[in-house]
């Protein structure tokens, strides 16, 4: 009996092992089939499911492919052994001859785990390929990953980084997307309104990066853009207006899930856009009111209790100045970050040899922008520029001559333009109902305080009598004090 229970004890830890061995053995061969090396030899694998595989020998590579039958987004959560170089994860769009890079991912040998953003995906077929490279000695590494999937019909579908890809989405709508990997991700979207009317851009987004959006008509004319920093999870654009027409969304930024949506209203309904609430300022001296609006604006600086202005044709010495009008100017819309460079809290690019400051991302409540940076003359300041920021106060050198549409983000909050009389500078504060500190290129201020030409020369000549009368105080006391002290040493 006891010889009996020795082979039956034997037969089953046997039995067990080779149950383990051919289950192993079995699922490896099910889920990582070599050779997989080449996109065409991809495995196909289940959605919502583990896939187990290796990386062995030097460089290898797996491709695995999956099917979605319906609209929706996905994410790949991946697992690694520890002490291996780390694997990288790429998603792509093939047809059978071209294929397409979604996105891609790196898992570092520090970081066991990785789960990447959610991705919008239309219907088909997308492959994806694991790649590592083994530490030496190291004959294999194994690795997990899990595509988790979502149906929904409100996410973008990549891959939409072209115009002519670009996602159709509905006004009033809430859309969804992200901008995913390790390089620049650009997303399109374009509607159509049917009515001419006023929008608004909607955009929220994850605190990991920034976003940059941009409006643009059929045409390809940019009509609005503006960015959406790391640290503002919400914004909302200006509202403008827009004919009937087919209009492009591009969303553009790194790794960072968003969503959005375009408010419409109607032209019959919506009248505070290009037609605000008017604000009163200070009255003229026939006591004439001037308004501000988002439309052109002008207004003229008149002081107080009937007092004369000075001349905006004039100096402090009433010389006459030529006055220079400044040149909108229209940013082409290819335009991008990384074509983007960055001095102090200034966002430029370069062309034709002019430096165009396209943002300002300080925090500072006044701002100088600079003659020139790195050796080039700063000559624009780009639309929306200065927008949603604290600026106040900010002076303008002469080189500048060419503005942007809202370029101090004067649409959104009260600023005050100081520069020199007869600038392209001041034409724009003017023509745009802005507060205006004039100054000379001999550094003279234009003082457009209360206070009179008469009680200004007043002023400095009162305090010339008491200087020169200081000076010469202190002198009659020296002189004293010697003649004293000489007639001391003479008793002496």
């Amino acid at each position: 009996m006891k010889e009996l229970a020795k082979k039956i004890a034997a037969f089953i830890v046997c039995t067990v092992v080779i149950v383990q061995v051919m289950s192993i053995s079995s699922f490896a061969s099910g889920e990582d089939r070599e050779p997989n090396d080449k996109i065409t030899q991809a495995n196909s694998v289940s959605l919502n499911t583990t896939i187990y595989g290796t990386t062995s020998g030097g460089w290898d590579m797996d491709y695995y492919k999956f099917t979605l039958n319906s609209p929706g987004y996905i994410s790949v959560l991946f697992y690694h052994d520890d002490g291996n170089n780390g694997h990288h994860i790429d998603l792509y769009d093939y047809d059978g001859t071209t294929d397409r890079v979604i996105w891609n991912y790196n898992v570092y040998e520090t970081s066991l785990k990785k789960e990447t953003l959610r991705c919008g995906l239309a219907a088909g077929t997308y492959y994806i390929s694991v790649s590592g490279n083994n530490k030496l000695g190291v004959s294999q590494n194994t690795y997990n990953f899990r595509i988790n999937y979502t149906k929904a019909s409100n996410w973008e579908s990549e891959e939409n980084g072209k115009n002519y890809r670009a996602d159709s989405i509905s006004v009033d709508t809430t859309f969804y997307g992200s901008t995913m990997g390790n390089n620049q991700d650009f997303d399109y979207y374009k509607f159509t309104l049917s009515k001419s009317g006023y929008i608004s851009i909607l955009f929220n987004h994850n605190l990991l990066a920034s976003n940059g959006v941009i409006l643009s008509n059929s045409e390809g004319k940019r009509l609005l853009n503006f960015d959406v920093y790391q640290n503002v999870s919400t914004k909302t654009s200006q509202r403008i207006y827009l004919t009937s027409d087919t209009y492009y969304l591009l969303i553009a930024g790194y790794d960072n899930e968003y969503s959005f949506k375009v408010q419409y209203a109607s032209e019959n309904t919506q009248q505070t856009t290009q037609k605000p609430t008017q604000k009163t300022t200070k009255k003229t001296t026939d006591n004439r009111t001037t308004t501000k609006n988002n439309y052109t604006r002008f207004s003229t600086t008149a002081k107080p209790n009937g007092s004369t202005s000075k001349s905006v044709l004039s100096t402090a010495r009433n010389e006459e100045i030529t006055s220079v009008t400044y040149k909108p100017f229209e940013e082409d819309v290819t335009v991008n970050e990384r074509e983007m460079s960055v001095s102090g809290d200034f966002r430029y690019y370069i062309e034709n040899n002019i430096v165009i400051i396209n943002n300002y991302f300080g925090n500072q409540s006044y701002v100088e922008i600079p003659e020139e940076i790195g050796g080039l003359a700063v000559g624009c300041i780009a639309g929306n520029a200065f927008e949603n920021t604290g600026v106040s106060k900010i002076k303008i050198p002469s080189s500048v001559t060419q503005f942007g549409e809202n370029a101090f983000g004067e649409s959104d909050h009260d600023v005050k333009i100081i520069c020199e009389q007869g600038s392209a500078a001041q034409d724009y504060a003017q023509r745009n109902g802005l507060d205006i500190e004039l100054t000379v290129s001999n550094n003279i201020n234009i003082d457009n305080s209360e206070k009179s030409d008469n009680s200004e020369n007043s002023n400095s000549k009162v305090l010339i009598i008491v200087f020169g009368s200081a000076c010469l105080a202190v002198l009659l006391g020296i002189l004293a004090f010697m003649i004293i002290k000489h007639n001391k040493e003479k008793h002496i």
